[in-house]
């Protein structure tokens, strides 16, 4: 792929037997994909990875892929028993690739996209991310507003964004069994949720601070 945008582009209703119900790339060296001005991806299917979008990257290579003002709803990643590798995953968008992502290129930038009503079989209700350094780069907070488009750490379910610690190779031989255990929301590694093991409340109505409440954990 050699500098494509995509200016206002629909996809309505579009199907796949395997990767990407709407669109199927693989980025090269030096590849771009721009999603710009009201793109939509509508009721877009895919039997395999990638309800609306499929994108293979080798995420060591410069390329970049950016998406504005695009639209990602009801579409769907349905899992196909047939296949040898693991299928069902990235209901809106499904990343997968290998090499180490930096996040200071900024090559990925979906801060413009707006995910809405997507469902995916085995996981990724929006976004599914295959990447060998994803755990480190969501736990440093360099790459979480680049990747989560609309995405609300408060209002949004855990499993809209979801991932595993893998490259290309490595996930497409794992098992269903495999994968659920390994993969994981990931949400989980950049707020971190502290669990409450003790809450005590003191009340002195002669104090200036007539209610005291401790919380430990």
């Amino acid at each position: 792929m050699n500098s494509p945008v995509k200016n206002g582009g629909q996809f309505i209703n579009c199907i796949a037997s395997i990767y990407g119900g709407g669109i199927s790339v693989l980025f090269a060296n030096n590849s771009k994909l721009i999603l710009d001005k009201l793109c939509e991806f509508s009721q877009c299917v895919c039997f395999g990875c990638g309800g609306a979008i499929y994108a293979n990257i080798n995420y060591s290579l410069p390329f970049q892929f950016n998406i504005s003002n695009t639209l990602i709803q009801d579409c769907e990643a349905k899992a196909d028993t047939i296949q040898t590798s693991p299928t069902g995953y990235g209901d809106g968008i499904f990343l997968i690739g290998t090499g180490d992502y930096d996040p200071s290129t900024e090559s990925l930038d979906f801060r413009g996209m707006n995910l809405n009503g997507n469902f995916a079989d085995c996981g990724g209700q929006s976004l599914y991310v295959v990447m060998p350094n994803i755990i480190e780069l969501f736990e440093s907070g360099l790459i979480r507003e680049y990747i989560g488009g609309n995405y609300s750490d408060y209002y949004s379910d855990f499993e809209e964004i979801e991932g595993i610690s893998a490259d290309q190779i490595t996930f497409n031989s794992l098992s269903l069994e495999s994968v659920q255990q390994q993969q994981a929301p990931l949400q989980q590694y950049w707020v971190y949720i502290s669990i409450l093991t003790k809450v005590t409340a003191t009340l002195n109505i002669s104090d200036d601070n007539p209610l005291q409440i401790n919380l430990e954990g």
